[in-house]
Order: C-alpha cells, then structure tokens, then sequence
C-alpha cells in the first residue's frame, strides 16, 4: 500500500472525482527517497488569475481594472453587489418577469374559508390579519343576503381605467380610447347574477311584506276583461294573438279529479250529462298575470321575485290558463348575449304536471328564439334535468351554491345548480 494513501483526507474521498479548478496536487521532487520516509501532499491554492476565465469582452475588462485602482473597500462591496444580482429571480428572454398568477375566489370557497375561520378561533383572536378576513367574510355573506351590490375591484378598476382614459384621451383628436392592452376585468361571480334582475331587495328589510293578491283573483282570475284581444309586442312590435294554443283533449289529474267531484251529487241520475270541459289556454303574458305569478314564484321558489321585466318582450313568454286560473308559466330572456337566450323562470303547478305542460312550454320557447342557443340553471335535485335532456339540453358546467343567495338561510332546498346549454 503506498504511504500517500495513509494522508488522504476523508473530504477529498467525500468529493467522488468532483475536480476543483483552484487545487493543484503537486508531485513530489524527483529525488530518491529513503527507507521509512514520507512523502506528504501538499495543496497550492491557485491565484484567480491562474483560475481559467471566461474571455472577457473589452467593457468588463475596463471594469476591472476601474475596480482594481479603486480601495478594496470598495471592491468588496462590487462583489457583494454582482452576488446580489445573481440571486435575483431570472427574467424571461423576452424581458417581461413572471407576473404571478391570481384566481378569483368563488362564493363557495369564500363560504369554506369562513368555516375555517370560525373552526380556529384561537388563531382569529391571536392575528390581527385573521380577524379582518373574518370580518370581511361576514359582511359580504350578510350583503348577499339582503341583495346588496358588494364590492367589487374589476368594476373599479375598470372605471378608472375610462375615467383616466376619458380625461386624457380626449385631447388627441376628441377621441376616447382605451389604452393599449387594456382589458375588461370580472369576475366568475358575475355569471351567477342572472336572475338578480327579477330580485327586489325590499323582502330583506324587517317588517315589510310582499303584497299579496285577493284570494278572488286567486281562485276565478283576474279582472281583466280584455284577455281575448291581440297586445302589440313592445319589444318586437308584433301584433300577438291572443291565444298560442287552446288544448281541449289534455285531461291532467286535476281535471279528473273535477269531474268526478261535479258528477258524485248526480251519480244515481241517468239523464244527467256534464257540461263541457273548458279548455288548457296558452297565452302570453299581460299585466294581469304579474300579480298572481309573483304569489306563486314566492310559495314555490324564493321571496322577493318581480316578473314585470317580463312584459317588455312577451314575445318570449307562455302562461297556462285554466278558466282564468294560472296553473303555469315559463319566461325567456333573449338578449343575454349575443348568440343566446336564456330560459330563467318555468314552472306547473305540482297538481296540473304530468300532463304534457312543461313539454309544450319549453317547445314554444325554443321556437321564438331559432337561431340562439338556449341556455337554463336547474336544481340538481330536480327532476326537469330529464325533461330538458329531451330538447336535447348538454350539461356545461356544476355550480356550487348557485342558489345560496336567493333562498332563505332555512330553507331545505338543493342550492347547487347545472348549467344547461341546447346548441344550434
């Protein structure tokens, strides 16, 4: 065993062949070398201009030499400051730095994060940060809930965004134009606020109740004299019949069940014959309805609906007579975007369904609007879903607490939603 191996050290074996350019191993003289000698290795640090560099271009080599005749005071410093700069996060090769990234938070994650919150109330109370998020949580929640407008940045940012290109735009030939790159802000929260357009925030105040309509309007119609007329459309001007469709052969459970209570008085007369079963009328919706149908929308959905933003367009509406009571209706919004329509109210009464109703209603509403896609929200615990997969409806998208904000806190009711499309 040779004797350098005795002096090697453990960092040098540590190393696995790993070459450091600034050690040199210097051989031993060529001399000869006596019985019982050792030969101890030595290490010579090299200077750094022995070290092998980079080929300098002529700027940085006048650098140098600058720094060279300056105080090694300050050239330390230099070289703190180069090392500074080399831990500085890297920039792109196209000279922009990596913006980070931010997500809009959904009302369902800000209604997770809140639970977390009141989960840990030793940490609320420890950080001031907590409490604030806390607090915040809680007055966008209860703002929801009273339908007020909460907060929102994109909204503001984008108002100043016109507001400064307003000012300082208009002086370059009177026009007023975004600045370059510009780009419209929102949120996901905005597409559920669809139907905050037949909301009313009146509901929320205590002690206010909805007006109610008379129990005679309720039980033989409304008053209106004038349902067998024609309306002209304000939204298209069209002249509208009075009646989509008069339907004398549906007989639902309720007409039946009518029957038999008017034939059991004359059940042992043989010459008595009913009278003639008044007809299934469909017609579009008139002042009149508007009292009756928001009674219903409070029983069977949520407080606080107003459907007179329907009487605008009737063309895109059908109500569901019979002998002047309402017994259905469905609505449809044909201006929420370009390309699409939306179905945002259809209901039958829970005693007139299984007779064909729904399938007439959501047929005329897909015809008035041929060239859009349709597009609806239904319940998930809702058992339309089927009815609407018929038409041919695709589920887009499952929303989370789609209902949450138009519900009552105890109400038992499915609050999430899918998003329905029909193509066309």
């Amino acid at each position: 065993m040779p004797p350098q191996a005795l002096f090697h050290d453990d960092e040098e074996m540590e190393g696995d062949g790993v070459i450091d350019p600034g050690i040199e191993y210097i051989p031993p003289p060529s001399g000869t070398v006596g019985a019982g000698s050792l030969i101890v290795s030595r290490k010579k640090v090299k200077t750094p201009e022995q070290i092998k560099q980079e080929v300098e271009s002529e700027e940085e080599k006048a650098e140098r030499m600058e720094g060279d005749s300056e105080d090694p005071e300050d050239s330390n410093e230099a070289l703190q400051a180069r090392a500074r700069d080399k831990r500085k996060p890297q920039v792109e090769k196209d000279g922009k730095p990596r913006a980070p990234k931010y997500t809009s938070v959904s009302i369902y994650e800000e209604k997770l994060l809140l639970k977390r919150l009141e989960a840990c109330p030793n940490a609320v109370s420890m950080t001031p940060e907590a409490r604030r998020l806390r607090r915040k949580l809680i007055v966008r929640q209860a703002k929801r809930e009273r339908g007020l407008p909460l907060f929102d940045l994109d909204q503001v940012v984008n108002a100043a965004l016109l507001l400064v290109d307003g000012l300082y735009g208009a002086k370059e030939r009177g026009i007023s134009r975004l600045p370059a790159g510009h780009a419209t802000y929102r949120t996901t929260s905005q597409d559920f606020r669809i139907l905050d357009r037949y909301q009313t925030t009146l509901p929320a105040m205590k002690g206010y109740r909805h007006q109610t309509t008379k129990f005679l309007y309720r039980l033989v119609g409304s008053e209106d004299l004038l349902t067998d007329h024609s309306i002209v459309s304000p939204y298209t001007s069209r002249v509208l019949k009075p009646y989509i469709r008069r339907d004398h052969e549906t007989k639902p459970p309720k007409l039946q069940l009518l029957a038999e209570i008017c034939a059991h008085p004359h059940k042992n007369n043989p010459d008595w014959k009913a009278e003639p079963e008044a007809p299934i009328d469909y017609c579009y919706v008139r002042p009149n309805h508007i009292p009756t149908i928001n009674s219903m929308c409070h029983e069977f959905f949520w407080p606080g609906i107003d459907l007179s933003e329907c009487l605008q367009y009737p063309d895109f509406s059908v109500v569901v007579l019979y002998k002047k009571v309402i017994i259905a209706f469905g609505f449809m919004v044909p201006d929420v975007k370009y390309n699409e329509a939306y179905i945002s109210f259809l209901f039958v009464h829970p005693e007139w369904r299984r007779a064909g109703i729904a399938t007439f209603m959501i047929y005329h509403l897909i015809q008035t609007c041929m060239g859009k896609d349709v597009t609806l929200h239904v319940s998930a615990s809702n058992s339309a879903m089927l009815l609407y997969q018929k038409f041919g409806f695709k589920t887009e998208e499952y929303i989370l607490d789609f209902y949450d904000k138009y519900y009552p806190l105890d109400s038992k009711e499915c609050k999430h939603a899918f998003f329905l499309r029909l193509r066309r």
